[in-house]
């Protein structure tokens, strides 16, 4: 048994860092996809999360992943935001046949977009600080934006609706901190949402750098969790 230690967080790696699982003896395939390079992760001013779009090199990164891609997936997922769904316009071109949709794979948004409408993410660096040293995990920051419960009830539910599947690759093009997510609380299990598990996941992405256009493979079945290490080299 090995263990991950990352500040306060010790998290066991068992089903990652011990052997390569035969496919075949999971259910699902999951390619969680980080969009590519946006104009926020410039530095540029943007209205609304929601909004905001890929950079020249962000749409370079689309077309490198859908090139990446060994075989049609069974099914194509996007976040309903711009940056996710134009990354995942390329690989939907590339697969026109396959299956698409919409699922709550959004970033988290816990900063109030009409509250730092036209700011940058410095702009709003005081703030961010401010709300991960509050951690509470049910504040809610304003207008259109979440609580860190949220955000798990999220991940949770995306994760239910993986398993409810009949197999085959799955592709969700998603966002950062919701695939930081994902990961983090497949390492942890069963968490509870207080102060102390929220200042633990912020430890955690902390610490771990996702590129723009990566890829992490996961392996999903019932009772297990399989994550290949981060794919970059497509691009």
């Amino acid at each position: 048994m090995k263990l991950g230690v990352l500040g306060d967080l010790v998290v066991q790696l068992k089903p990652i860092v011990l052997s390569i699982p035969n496919e075949s003896d999971f259910m699902v395939t999951v390619w969680l996809i980080r969009h590519g390079e946006s104009h926020a992760n410039m530095g540029r001013t943007t209205a609304h999360p929601a909004a905001v779009e890929l950079t020249e090199e962000g749409l370079n990164q689309a077309r490198q992943i859908a090139a990446a891609f060994p075989h049609a997936p069974v099914m194509i997922v996007s976040s309903p935001y711009m940056r996710a769904q134009q990354t995942a316009l390329l690989t939907r071109q590339r697969f026109p046949e396959v299956l698409v949709d919409e699922w709550p794979v959004q970033e988290f948004t816990y900063l109030s977009p009409p509250r730092f409408k036209n700011t940058s993410a410095s702009d709003r660096r005081p703030a961010s600080d401010a709300y991960w040293t509050l951690a509470n995990p049910l504040h809610v920051d304003g207008d259109g934006a979440e609580s860190f419960a949220d955000l798990m009830g999220r991940v949770q539910a995306m994760k239910d609706r993986l398993k409810e599947m009949d197999g085959g690759l799955v592709a969700v093009f998603t966002h950062g901190l919701f695939i930081q997510a994902v990961l983090w609380s497949s390492f942890i299990g069963t968490i509870e949402l207080n102060a102390t598990s929220m200042k633990q996941f912020r430890a955690f992405t902390t610490g771990f750098n996702l590129p723009n256009g990566a890829i992490i493979q996961l392996l999903l079945n019932e009772d297990d969790f399989w994550m290949s290490a981060i794919h970059t080299e497509h691009l």
